[in-house]
């Protein structure tokens, strides 16, 4: 039997736009920006984008975004989606996104066309540091508009898109301009990813709060168990998590991952970005 999608889902929605995004940017994206002499300040262009796009952040960096983002469209293409990975900004690598390649590997997939142009990264900067830095050090101006036409064209050529940030909702892409203003301004439904090491009760509960406070929604709350050093924590955390969303986020899921042993990839649980219960 053909599978059909909840015509009240974000994916369902996102389709009756898609020609129109495409024809927005004609199917045209900058290249990548890779180091070079440029200022160190941003331009700030607002555009909306449609819901079947997710951005991906964590409570904190290690948390596991990448692992997650990919296992997340991994388990999303076995279901008959046609969805693909962009990364937000990549800092301390040269070339592809490191966690681009990382994504796809989880996938199971070879490096596609829109990585090797840049499409899925638009921001590779060679230093190991907060966007903001890494843009300083490397002399490159952040355009919050090349960003956001990437994600245009993944939106009009593929079902849905999981865009993944760098570190936590508060890392800064400039001195005075912050992810989750990025979030807020695009109206992206938030998967958040926690973990199970010691702080992760204080960290998601504070990141939840910052949702809350800035009307933006939570499409899921991802609790990954690694490093899984301890039951207790674990099994409580997942408990002070659920009564959490129960007060505050009714409507949403939380999505446990087990932990990762080697390219044994878990299959998740994803109904829930398809619209479906």
């Amino acid at each position: 039997m053909k599978k059909t999608t909840p015509t009240n889902s974000p994916l369902h929605r996102g389709r009756d736009e898609r020609e129109k995004a495409l024809q927005y940017n004609n199917g045209a994206c900058p290249p990548p920006f890779q180091g070079g002499a440029r200022g160190g300040s941003i331009i700030n262009l607002k555009s909306k984008i449609n819901k079947v796009v997710y951005f991906v952040s964590g409570i904190d960096t290690d948390a596991g975004k990448s692992v997650v983002t990919g296992l997340l469209a991994r388990s999303l293409r076995k279901r008959g989606v046609n969805v693909i990975t962009q990364k937000f900004i990549q800092t301390g690598w040269v070339g592809i996104s490191e966690d681009i390649l990382k994504h796809r590997e989880i996938m199971g997939i070879e490096p596609q066309p829109v990585d090797k142009d840049g499409t899925t990264c638009p921001y590779v900067m060679t230093y190991p540091a907060s966007p903001h830095l890494a843009a300083e050090i490397d002399k490159v101006t952040l355009d919050m508009e090349r960003i956001a036409v990437s994600t245009r064209k993944l939106d009009a050529l593929y079902d849905m898109v999981l865009l993944e940030g760098a570190g936590g909702l508060y890392v800064p892409v400039t001195r005075d301009y912050f992810t989750i203003d990025y979030i807020q301004e695009h109206g992206h439904p938030l998967i958040l990813v926690a973990s199970s090491k010691l702080g992760s009760i204080n960290h998601t509960l504070m990141s939840l709060e910052l949702c809350r406070m800035r009307g933006i929604e939570v499409a899921c709350l991802v609790y990954n168990r690694f490093p899984n050093d301890s039951e207790w924590i674990t099994n409580d955390s997942i408990t002070i998590f659920k009564h959490y969303l129960e007060q505050y986020f009714p409507s949403t899921a939380l999505i446990e991952i087990p932990v990762v042993h080697g390219n044994d990839y878990p299959d998740v649980d994803v109904s829930v970005l398809e619209g479906g219960k």
